[in-house]
């Protein structure tokens, strides 16, 4: 029992709850004719969980192991920071967000990004667009196949 934590058993029922929430929700959100409620809604839990998932990998018992990369971080950070602007770190956690949803932003915008304030802002924003982006996507192509099927 010294390697199953609470936040662990936490983390794994809301992983579940996310993939069985965010799963029903997009397909429905799909099919549904009203576009507003359709994007927003599914963005706005996205990013929800994208904000959720982060702050239970900031706790103290997920990674043990993050306060030393952190440190380390900082001192890399202060030591250039008039040589490099920090918009790398944000463009890679978008990127990531965008190509593997929730979970991934928050994993790198926990590793990356250091000032935590900018870690949430990140995500929220970048799971919010993703889930536009993908959305529009998958709701582009079910009715292209729907209008080549029928017609």
């Amino acid at each position: 029992m010294k390697y199953l934590k609470p936040i662990y058993i936490q983390a794994f029922f809301i992983l579940i709850v996310y993939t069985l929430i965010t799963k029903v929700l997009f397909f429905q959100a799909v099919l549904w004719r009203n576009e507003i409620l359709a994007y927003g809604l599914t963005s706005l839990v996205s990013a929800l969980f994208g904000v959720l998932f982060l702050y239970l990998f900031g706790h103290k018992d997920f990674f043990p192991f993050a306060k030393i990369i952190e440190k380390k971080g900082l001192k890399r950070e202060k030591k250039f920071l008039h040589y490099f602007s920090h918009f790398s770190r944000y463009t890679t956690t978008f990127l990531i967000a965008l190509v593997g949803g929730p979970l991934f932003a928050a994993l790198s915008a926990r590793f990356l990004i250091h000032r935590k304030i900018n870690r949430y802002i990140v995500v929220f924003s970048a799971c919010f667009i993703s889930t536009i982006l993908w959305l529009g996507y998958a709701k582009g192509a079910f009715l292209f196949l729907n209008n080549k099927i029928l017609n």
